[in-house]
């Protein structure tokens, strides 16, 4: 094997590797013994026609078939040879089989950036004081009331704010588009159209009611939308919504608490815990894009490529799960896009400068620390200590694990010796 470099960019390098025909002849071979049990040669018995036969039917395909296995049988030992490390999967840029009956292919590899290291230490950042406002301790006992309140069925006429239980048909030109049965519905103008609302009010249980209305041309229902509707409805029940007081005895219903006054001081610590996270998070973010901000080294583009892709699918994973529909979310994959190129650009910046912190500072994870982490891991995963560090052994994962536990830790140290200025919360 003969392997040429050249230089492409500071991440980028191209290597032409030369096989002799002797080198290649067992994967030949092999490829020529595969096509000639697999072709049906009319005149021959599946896999019985002469090889000579076969090479000359399908002269391209067996090319193509063989250039490809070459290429992915021999990168690695090319990539050992040349003595690079790449960061992403080599490409392929192009193969020729030789006259004398040999091999030539180019592909293009990404190694690692050389990192001009900024400075890490010392950075100076601003961290929130957190406080929690007596409104937000108040915020938090109004959504645990409402959490608690329960609907019972009224006798009166239906007002705004009540949920009713409702037979409904709707016309569009007198033809039924959509008949629903005892279905719910909130006379809320924030979730309900206006119209259709005030044309529920004032309806008593058993009663029946027609009228129409004009659905706005941008409602999410298609069939409905920018028409005249007519709606038939008979209603079931009406359900009025009824709080729980703010009380001592409230709060003793939650857990155990003694009084009001110590749910509220409960709610106000849990807060402050929360605003404290927060703010460690912040702080964290700042040092992140200091680093970053500052730092020289050129991305690798496939390698930013591979991680953006991930990104985005994360990104389109989380709009669905949160129920936008598929063609809203299409619409955004632009946006998408351009978000994850930027975040995979910050997160391989800041993993290159990390390996380097990790170098100069000699950092290392000791057995202790990685089953310390692992324990917690396998916590979070609900499976025990043992069956999930075989498993990651299995996997050879634990190298990784190491290698993220290896960057928290480099990452704490920038942050522990970091110029932290502390500024009272607005």
């Amino acid at each position: 094997m003969e392997v040429k470099i050249k230089k492409l960019s500071a991440v980028e390098k191209e290597l032409e590797v030369k096989l002799t025909s002797r080198e290649i002849s067992s994967i030949r071979e092999k490829v020529y013994k595969t096509w000639q049990e697999n072709s049906q040669i009319p005149g021959y018995r599946k896999g019985k026609a002469p090889l000579e036969i076969v090479l000359k039917r399908y002269r391209e395909e067996i090319e193509k078939d063989l250039k490809e296995n070459l290429a992915t049988f021999f990168y690695k030992q090319a990539i050992k040879e040349a003595n690079v490390e790449p960061v992403s999967y080599p490409v392929i840029l192009s193969s020729s089989l030789t006259v004398d009956g040999g091999f030539v292919f180019r592909m293009k590899i990404e190694e690692r950036p050389e990192v001009k290291l900024p400075k890490y230490k010392g950075l100076k950042v601003e961290k929130k004081v957190p406080e929690v406002k007596d409104e937000e301790v108040y915020k938090v006992l109004e959504d645990l009331k409402q959490e608690r309140a329960r609907w019972e069925d009224v006798p009166r006429p239906s007002k705004e704010g009540d949920y009713i239980i409702l037979d409904m048909e709707i016309y569009v030109d007198d033809k039924s588009v959509e008949k629903k049965e005892k279905v719910g519905l909130l006379l809320d103008t924030k979730v309900v159209l206006p119209q259709l609302v005030e044309n529920l009010k004032g309806l008593v249980p058993g009663s029946g009611k027609e009228f129409e209305i004009d659905i706005p041309s941008g409602y999410s229902d298609k069939k409905l939308a920018g028409k005249r509707c007519r709606y038939k409805v008979k209603i079931h029940n009406i359900r009025e919504k009824i709080e729980p007081d703010i009380n001592d005895a409230f709060a003793q219903q939650l857990g155990e608490y003694k009084n009001l006054e110590e749910l509220r001081q409960a709610i106000r610590q849990e807060l402050q815990n929360y605003k404290h996270r927060r703010a460690e998070m912040e702080v964290e973010e700042k040092l992140v894009q200091e680093l970053v901000t500052r730092s020289k080294l050129e991305v690798p583009s496939q390698l930013l490529e591979i991680q953006a892709r991930r990104i985005a699918e994360d990104i389109v994973l989380r709009l669905l799960y949160r129920g936008i529909p598929r063609e809203d979310v299409e619409r955004q994959m632009e946006t998408i896009w351009e978000e994850a190129r930027k975040e995979a650009d910050k997160q391989l910046r800041l993993s290159f400068i990390l390996d380097e912190v990790i170098k100069k500072e000699n950092i290392d994870v000791s057995q202790q620390e990685l089953d310390d982490y692992l324990k917690q891991l396998a916590e979070q995963r609900k499976t025990s200590f043992e069956e999930l560090k075989t498993q990651l052994e299995k996997s050879r994962e634990i190298g990784n694990i190491k290698e993220q536990i290896k960057k928290r830790k480099a990452l704490e140290l920038i942050k522990e010796n970091a110029h932290i200025v502390r500024k009272e919360e607005v």
